[in-house]
C-alpha cells in the first residue's frame, strides 16, 4: 500500500496512547515492522516512554499490546497497564 491511508486512530495524553487500528488493516499493519517503528519513533521522539492501558475484558487489545513491544507493568481492579521504551521491532544489540 503507498499513499496516504488512514488504518487507524491515535489518542494521546502526554506519555499515555491509545490507539485502534481499523479491522481490514489489522493484519497488515502488524506486519510492517518497519511501518510500526516508524510510527512510534515519532511518538518516542516527544516522550522517551510510552504508556497504555486497557480493560481486562478486551482479550484482543490484551493480546496485541505487547506485540507491539509493550510490557505489562501492574494491574488494578479495571486496567492492565503498559510501558513501551524502546521501539517494537528494534534489532536487539550483540554488545555485552
Amino acid at each position: 500500500m503507498d499513499g496516504d491511508i488512514e488504518v487507524g486512530k491515535l489518542l494521546r495524553s502526554g506519555t499515555e496512547i491509545h490507539f485502534e487500528i481499523h479491522q481490514e488493516f489489522r493484519h497488515w499493519w502488524i506486519t510492517q515492522r518497519s511501518k510500526v517503528n516508524a510510527f512510534f519513533q515519532k511518538l518516542m521522539d516527544e516522550d522517551a516512554i510510552l504508556t497504555t492501558r486497557t480493560l481486562h475484558t478486551e482479550p484482543l487489545s490484551l493480546k496485541l499490546i505487547p506485540r507491539l513491544g509493550f510490557t505489562e507493568t501492574w494491574r488494578d481492579d479495571n486496567f492492565v497497564y503498559f510501558v513501551l521504551e524502546r521501539l517494537p521491532f528494534e534489532r536487539k544489540s550483540n554488545e555485552a
